[in-house]
């Protein structure tokens, strides 16, 4: 008896004599399988989802560049030991993201303050928060107001004199 097989190519592969024929229903497991006869080239393109990678199988030599934005990140993945110094700059920070504590001592110059009117006194009010007192004019002296109010220029009343006082010491 002779049998004809085609391969893909149409080419005929004939066996003669006597052979036993047997057929395979089911599944193939890996024990029938021969070393290497799975590779690159018997395989079909996107003929294996993401569920049956191997972990820590795909390098980021295999990713694309735009594979992964903000939207692939879990929460709290970008945390201070993850970024590179000097990677923020400062039109990155959020509205009052910087308190007190992250501002060093004396690193607030006079550049660095708003501006304000030649002869005002800064102060503060009874909030304790940043106040002026407004310029006086010429020949008015800076006084007391009195606990919890701003020191205010006034006028000295006619007939009194300014007092001055020496401590000399012994």
């Amino acid at each position: 008896m002779a049998w004809t097989f085609y391969d893909a190519s149409g080419n005929a592969l004939q066996l003669t004599g006597n052979h036993a024929l047997s057929s395979h229903t089911g599944t193939v497991d890996s024990a029938e399988i021969a070393t290497g006869a799975i590779d690159l080239a018997h395989m079909s393109v996107n003929s294996i989802d993401s569920d049956q990678y191997v972990d820590g199988s795909i390098d980021n030599i295999h990713l694309a560049d735009d594979a992964v934005d903000s939207d692939e990140l879990a929460a709290g993945a970008v945390d201070l030991a993850h970024m590179s110094v000097n990677s923020i700059d400062s039109d990155q920070y959020v509205d009052r993201s910087i308190d007190t504590v992250h501002i060093g001592l004396n690193q607030i110059t006079l550049a660095e303050m708003a501006g304000g009117t030649d002869g005002n006194l800064i102060t503060y009010d009874t909030n304790g928060d940043p106040a002026y007192v407004a310029t006086g004019n010429d020949g008015q002296v800076l006084t007391s107001a009195g606990a919890n109010n701003p020191p205010v220029f006034e006028t000295l009343t006619a007939g009194v004199g300014l007092g001055l006082v020496i401590a000399l010491g012994g």
